[in-house]
């Protein structure tokens, strides 16, 4: 399960690069970097993983890796929605669009 996150991660995160500018990718990715939290990852596989990505991704993984692991599951993935909406709202904030609402680049 773990390899299978970290390989969806490494995934997204090239995605990411490629289009840094997508705030719905962003999003993703803080899906999938709470996910791998929550599921238990070590930070230092994530780390190892992804360490060319760039600030942005370093600053993901600090950030998720500073929540703690939550026992319920509905827990769990509040801490995962509350994550991704957080990068996304960041995105969004550094002038981003989200190319699927079909708001322009500023």
């Amino acid at each position: 399960m773990n390899k299978m996150i970290l390989a969806l991660i490494v995934s997204l995160a090239c995605t990411s690069a490629a289009a840094n500018e997508d705030c719905a990718v962003v999003h993703e990715f803080g899906e999938l970097m709470m996910t791998s939290r929550q599921a238990g990852m070590p930070m230092a596989t994530v780390v190892k993983s992804l360490s060319d990505m760039g600030e942005f991704v370093q600053l993901s993984i600090a950030a998720a890796y500073s929540e703690p692991i939550y026992g319920d599951e509905s827990l769990r993935q509040q801490a995962v929605d509350r994550f991704a909406a957080g990068v996304y709202a960041q995105c969004v904030r550094n002038g981003f669009a989200d190319k699927n609402s079909g708001s322009a680049y500023k």
